[in-house]
């Protein structure tokens, strides 16, 4: 009689880890999916900020100097760096965002933003094709990170 009474403890003892075990795969599974989706969100919305402050930039370089557009794309820049280093430090890769950002702010900033050296570029410039590219490569930087964040 005493081995059916141990013998049920320890059915009832596994049916109990299995079911604590289940919950704990289950959990993790479903704070992983809201990180991915919160990750998700977050890099939507910075290629939005991107994506505006692309065209901001060119119409900048393709007009006549205008201190306020300087000061708004500089706002915007800063609005994205702190977006960045966000979707940075979750996806653990620093490094490759961090250098795509640099670039993309170098295309804007490095050449023909001060008043003092500012002209009028066309649409086929160097300085214009190098704002879209880093916008290109930013995007596809975050894709990346995105992607490796969740194999």
């Amino acid at each position: 009689m005493s081995d059916c009474n141990w013998l049920n403890w320890l059915g009832q003892a596994v049916s109990w880890l299995i079911v604590i075990g289940g919950w704990i795969v289950i959990n993790h599974q479903n704070n992983q999916r809201e990180t991915r989706k919160e990750l998700r969100t977050a890099i939507d919305t910075v290629e939005k900020y991107i994506l505006d402050t692309e065209k901001s930039a060119i119409q900048f370089h393709t007009a006549k100097y205008s201190e306020s557009t300087a000061k708004e794309l500089m706002v915007e820049i800063d609005r994205i760096d702190s977006r960045i280093e966000l979707i940075s430090r979750a996806t653990k890769d620093e490094l490759t965002l961090k250098r795509a950002f640099i670039s993309f702010r170098q295309a804007i900033t490095l050449y023909n933003f001060d008043r003092s050296n500012h002209q009028v570029e066309s649409d086929q410039s160097e300085i214009i094709d190098n704002i879209s590219g880093a916008s290109n490569s930013i995007f596809q930087a975050l894709e990346q990170c995105f992607a490796t964040s969740f194999r």
